[in-house]
């Protein structure tokens, strides 16, 4: 009986994750996924050292209620520092957001982070990002 439980729980489970796919596809599409959120991204243009970047992100939560804010910023881990600008996040609906203004003004492994907040609650989804 436990195992038919354990089971269903499983496919429930795997079925909540799948009903949460981010709108957006394509090449050079990235995808991190939590707790609660879903998220894709693709930077454009490609990310260069010294080079102003954007973002577009699109964000879904497990329980079928997308984001309404998203923070995003950029450390160094091992240099214990982040950027030197600070981006400016629009949002364009739906879990749809669109980022500005990033640069990672050094090559190395930089920590990505996106911190989401919604009706499901507000979780820091975190990627690494090597950059040559």
């Amino acid at each position: 009986m436990k195992r038919i439980a354990f089971g269903m729980l499983l496919i429930a489970g795997t079925a909540a994750a799948l009903a949460c796919e981010p709108a957006l596809r394509g090449a050079g599409v990235r995808t991190i996924e939590g707790q609660t959120y879903v998220v894709a991204w693709r930077a454009n243009p490609a990310i260069r050292v010294g080079d102003f970047f954007a973002l577009d992100v699109a964000a879904c939560s497990r329980r079928n209620n997308a984001p309404t804010t998203l923070r995003v910023d950029a450390q160094m881990p091992e240099h214990r520092h982040g950027m030197n600008y600070r981006p400016t996040v629009s949002s364009r609906g739906e879990g749809r957001f669109a980022v500005a203004g990033l640069m990672l003004h050094m090559p190395g492994r930089w920590e990505l982070t996106f911190d989401l907040r919604g009706a499901d609650g507000a979780e820091t989804l975190r990627t690494n990002l090597p950059v040559p």
